[in-house]
């Protein structure tokens, strides 16, 4: 993991019929490894944006000042946090 898939219901279970591809992923690194030693940590949900696009938004589309919120924004979008962070400073004229 991390893994990901589209839900349309709050469902925290793990799917175990998944644990063969990550076992096949792993053992490209860990060729030894043992399937069955494996055990699921977690699940979450996170939201997306409907478009499937991020969102970044101020004080001023959230009614809230010094708010600013970054929406749908999935790997490998939060490896350029700082990137990101720079549009948000420009965009927002935050530390003016």
């Amino acid at each position: 993991g991390p893994d990901a898939e589209v839900v349309d219901r709050i469902d925290y279970s793990v799917d175990d019929s998944r644990r063969a591809s990550f076992v096949a992923a792993i053992r490209r690194y860990l060729p030894d490894l043992d399937g069955a030693d494996l055990q699921p940590a977690y699940a979450g949900i996170r939201t997306s944006a409907a478009d499937g696009d991020f969102h970044l938004l101020g004080p001023a589309e959230q009614g809230v000042e010094g708010l600013v919120s970054l929406l749908g924004i999935d790997s490998p979008g939060l490896t350029a946090c700082l990137t990101l962070a720079d549009k948000v400073v420009q965009r927002f004229a935050l530390g003016s």
